[in-house]
This record gives C-alpha cells, sequence and structure tokens, in this order.
C-alpha cells in the first residue's frame, strides 16, 4: 500500500510528532493559565469515545470541489480513497463501500496496537486514517500529557473546593 502523507502537502521532518504537539498544547494551556486567561481543565478530562473523529463517524463525509465523496480530509483528491459522488446519478451503483467500511468497521479490541493499552476506551484506536495506512503513531494527545492533565484538574477541583468552605 502505498503511504499517503496528507496529500503530501506537508514534510513530516519538519512537522511536531504527537507526542510533541501534546507536549506543547498541555505547555501552552499551562501558560495561559499564568497568564491570567480563564481554563477551566475539565473539557481536558477524559471520557469514553465511540469514534476518534468524522472518519469513523456514520454521518460525516468530506465532499471535493468536483463532488467526490470521502471519509477523510486527508483522502482528498487520492482516487482510491473516494468513496461515491454527489453529482453522478449512478454514484450508488459505483460507491467504494469497501473503503467506506474500512473506516467504520474497525475494531480496536483487536488491534495489536490497541489491545493492551490502558488508554483504549478514550482513544478508541486513534487516526482512522493512519490506522488504515498501517501508521505506528496514530495515537490520540492523551497518551501523552493524561497524567498531567489529571494532576492539574484534581488540583483546580481542590481549589474550587477550598474556595467554597
Amino acid at each position: 500500500m502505498k503511504l499517503y502523507m496528507t496529500n503530501a502537502c506537508y514534510v513530516p521532518n519538519k512537522c511536531l510528532s504527537m507526542h510533541e504537539y501534546s507536549k506543547v498544547t498541555y505547555m501552552f494551556e499551562k501558560v495561559l493559565k499564568e497568564r491570567g486567561f480563564s481554563n477551566n481543565l475539565m473539557h481536558k478530562y477524559p471520557h469514553l469515545k465511540y469514534n476518534f473523529c468524522g472518519a469513523d463517524s456514520v454521518n460525516s463525509m468530506v465532499i471535493d470541489p468536483e463532488g467526490y465523496i470521502y471519509k477523510c480530509w486527508s483522502d482528498i483528491g487520492i482516487e482510491e480513497y473516494r468513496v461515491g459522488n454527489i453529482l453522478n446519478d449512478t454514484s450508488l451503483v459505483s460507491l467504494n463501500v469497501d473503503k467506506y467500511m474500512e473506516y467504520l468497521l474497525y475494531d480496536p479490541t483487536i488491534d495489536e496496537m490497541c489491545i493492551d493499552c490502558k488508554l483504549l476506551p478514550i482513544c478508541i484506536g486513534g487516526c482512522p486514517r493512519r490506522r488504515i495506512e498501517r501508521m505506528t503513531e496514530r495515537c490520540g494527545d492523551y497518551k501523552y500529557v493524561l497524567e498531567e492533565y489529571l494532576k492539574d484538574i484534581a488540583k483546580e477541583l481542590l481549589e474550587k473546593k477550598q474556595e467554597k468552605v
């Protein structure tokens, strides 16, 4: 399978890895709080997920200017990733069901990379596109900064509780 890096629109060694991005985002949020910006960390509290993004959600699709339908915005322009065309009356006949289902039928509980991961319920296997491409770096940001966020959330909750007393 040919590897596509988001339609060859960036140079991987000039971009942050998910690990680096997660750390930078975490530090950015800390700096914002230190400078007086309101930051409710509860939105960072992990919750059970049923899908990672729109690509593995039934009713989410991307349509390019020519009417081609894709499951992921990183697929735009890649012919084998098209799942149909809204401008073609016969698009149901030519629907690429295999590619559509590849996004939707993934089961992280049988994925070798995910099966023993303690973050599986809040990650659900990571980026669907990266899973399809068999990329190892596909996990969400929680993998790298969950402990830090949980400590900060606990500290914030304790501070709020003390303010009420």
